[in-house]
């Protein structure tokens, strides 16, 4: 009862201060009529306007800026103007509740206002996850891809800061996806760059930076736990670490290289004009570039080689204990020291305490004061030597490697383009404007196959050094020249048919099957293309490649395995004679020729001579014959499933029953003595 009293008493001091608002809210506007309101409107409108010229008089244009923006959320129709109004109603709203539960002393009031805090604290976590969220996921990337436009302006002619806001400003969503997409790439090959690191070092070493793979990083609860505060200076950090890399790691290049060394930047980039009139760079990119990659292993030459980088560098600096752990006692001396350095790169870290602590030579801390009583946890830790000016020395190792690999991306970019520019311009006399895509592709492949030549000529000449004997084994040089032109024999018949032959009818049948009835009809007959016909055949022949392997394990996927499953030198040619050349080489060649003589029979026969009429036959024979196939297999594949159904339902109607029963000797023997009598 007490609880219902105090409602209705809460409820009706509600409905009392209600009434009484919208009382005085009437007698107000009762005391306005229309005239005198439109006088007072009129006299806000000019006081507002001579507001405005005073802030210009004092020079404060900005300020009236801000008002005019201001008073056009309220008057403006953009999808801008509604939301921000919409969110200066509810704060409003939310002010006047919060103020509202703030001061009543009801108690049905007091718990309506502790349930609004508490949804309104539950409703903060969920906005401070998504704010930090989006920050990371959305604004962050879109910095770094700004950042990025930024530092490639010189690749690109023409192009300003002016001329990307201008972008910006005619096409606002494509832009920021632009960026966002670049920051993201971005990001992404960075924190790769960062795994590659980390499998290079020991563990431990890379310990002030998250890893994204440690079971034990959980991104959201570190989110719910921290504070805000803490939270903005980690991204912060993270920020300036982005930034430095691209504005100073890449951007300083490509500035570099522009401004000091005339005729590289910016880049050719036609794009209206192909290279030739055959698609050339759709081979080379669809088969060339892909079994370059996978022979070549770009990206195991790259972590060997910056493997041997790092133990090179570290060995220089006396950083090989640091990075890699262990004693070398040679990069060791008397003005270094041993430290406990942490070992898992997950580790817990303290504020205010140093991670890297000296120790002595039994591993001891000589300084025990600087681990607090119960904080000592040497599971996670490891001793190694740090030689002194340890924190120069690291500087140095950094500055190398952004030096190192600026010269390295330099070497595999701006060489190959350079190489490609001068084949184009100087041997090939290419009238075109040229793509640098094309040229630095061309280029990359010439200085790679003058590098394989000379490793190869190099280890040849050392193993000639090495040998014991200089004579010459004839028999044996016999066997390799047999052997090796038994496999450039194999592999011509397989280049041959599957590189030649095959394609260019596979593209022929579709060419004439299916893309030649829907041109636009005309009186000549249909002209055949070898190369554009061979070219297309090719990338049907990769996707159908694609194809077989995405389906479930088959025939023709277990036959391309054995092919090649043994490498070059032992293909099994029997194998895809008898598996793909002769059945689809066969079929593709019938279906291109038996429609073809059809046609000369029938125009031979009835003696057709007018052109209009021949071409109609030639362009329209191969659908009827591919009509007259499909309908053939469509009626023998419904025979088969009519059969099907009538046996299903003579087995359903009128077999009784069908059980397999096990005969015994001596029912055999009366079976055998009843049919005995029967045939008496």
């Amino acid at each position: 009862m007490f609880v219902n009293s105090v409602l209705m008493h809460y409820v009706q001091d509600v409905s009392d201060k209600t009434e009484d608002l919208l009382g005085y809210a009437a007698a107000i506007v009762a005391k306005i009529d229309p005239p005198e309101s439109e006088i007072i409107a009129n006299s806000t409108i000019s006081s507002v306007n001579n507001f405005s010229e005073f802030l210009k008089a004092q020079n404060l244009t900005w300020l009236v800026k801000i008002i005019d923006r201001w008073n056009g959320f309220a008057y403006g129709n953009t999808p801008t103007d509604k939301i921000v109004c919409i969110l200066c109603g509810y704060t409003v709203i939310i002010f006047l509740c919060a103020y509202y539960l703030a001061k009543t002393r009801n108690a049905y009031g007091a718990t309506v206002g502790r349930a609004v805090q508490e949804g309104l604290r539950q409703q903060g976590i969920v906005l401070k996850v998504a704010f930090f969220v989006a920050i990371e996921l959305v604004i962050f990337p879109i910095i770094c891809g700004i950042l990025l436009d930024l530092s490639t302006l010189p690749l690109f002619a023409e192009a300003t800061p002016s001329t990307r806001l201008e972008f910006y400003l005619e096409s606002p969503i494509t832009s920021t996806f632009l960026h966002w997409f670049t920051g993201t790439a971005f990001m992404f090959h960075f924190a790769v760059f960062v795994s590659l690191c980390r499998e290079i070092v020991r563990n431990g070493v890379m310990w002030f930076i998250r890893d994204p793979n440690d079971p034990q990083f959980h991104p959201i609860k570190e989110i719910l736990d921290r504070p805000v505060w803490t939270q903005l200076k980690k991204i912060g950090a993270s920020g300036i670490m982005y930034s430095a890399m691209i504005v100073f790691g890449l951007g300083s290049v490509i500035y570099f290289l522009r401004y000091c060394f005339d005729g590289i930047l910016p880049l050719q980039l036609p794009f209206m004009e192909p290279i030739s009139d055959f698609p050339a760079d759709l081979l080379v990119f669809h088969i060339v570039v892909p079994v370059t990659v996978t022979w070549a292993k770009p990206k195991r030459l790259f972590r060997k080689l910056f493997e041997n980088w790092w133990k090179v560098t570290s060995r220089v600096l006396r950083l090989t204990s640091f990075m890699f752990g262990g004693r070398h006692y040679d990069e060791e001396g008397t003005d270094g020291g041993l430290v406990r350095a942490p070992s898992y790169d997950g580790i817990t870290v303290v504020p205010g305490r140093r991670m890297l602590i000296p120790v002595n030579e039994d591993g001891t801390l000589k300084n025990p004061g600087e681990v607090p009583v119960g904080q000592d946890d040497q599971l996670n830790y490891t001793v190694v030597y740090i030689p002194p000016n340890f924190k120069a020395r690291v500087i140095i190792f950094l500055f190398l490697m952004w030096f190192c690999g600026s010269l390295f991306c330099c070497s595999v970019t701006v060489l190959p383009l350079l190489t490609g520019r001068y084949i184009f311009k100087s041997i090939l006399h290419h009238q075109r404007a040229v793509h640098d895509l094309y040229t630095f592709t061309v280029g990359l492949y010439v200085l790679w196959a003058h590098y394989v030549a000379i490793e190869w000529i190099t280890n040849k000449i050392q193993a000639i050094a090495e040998r014991q004997d200089r004579n010459i084994d004839w028999a044996m040089v016999r066997q390799k020249m047999l052997q090796g032109i038994i496999v450039v024999a194999k592999i011509l018949y397989l280049v041959i048919f599957f590189g030649m032959v095959i394609p260019f009818l596979l593209s022929l049948v579709i060419e004439l099957y299916i893309i030649l009835p829907w041109k636009n009809p005309t009186t000549d007959i249909p002209v055949i293309s070898f190369l554009q016909d061979w070219a297309l055949g090719i990338v049907y022949m990769k996707i159908a490649y694609r194809i077989v392997f995405m389906l479930p394990d088959n025939v023709y996927s277990r036959a391309i395995n054995e092919i090649t499953g043994r490498g070059i030198k032992h293909l099994n040619v029997q194998l895809a004679t008898t598996v793909f050349i002769f059945p689809i080489g066969g079929s593709a060649l019938a279906a291109v020729i038996l429609p073809a003589l059809t046609a000369w029979v029938i125009i031979t026969t009835f003696g057709i001579t007018n052109a209009n009429s021949i071409a109609l036959i030639i362009r329209y024979i191969y659908p009827v014959f591919l009509a007259l196939i499909l309908g053939y297999r469509v009626q023998r594949q419904m025979g088969q499933l009519v059969n099907s159904w009538m046996q299903a339902v003579r087995d359903e109607e009128y077999l009784i029953g069908r059980r397999l029963h096990n005969i015994e000797p001596n029912e055999q023997r009366g079976n055998t003595n009843n049919d005995i009598i029967r045939a008496q």
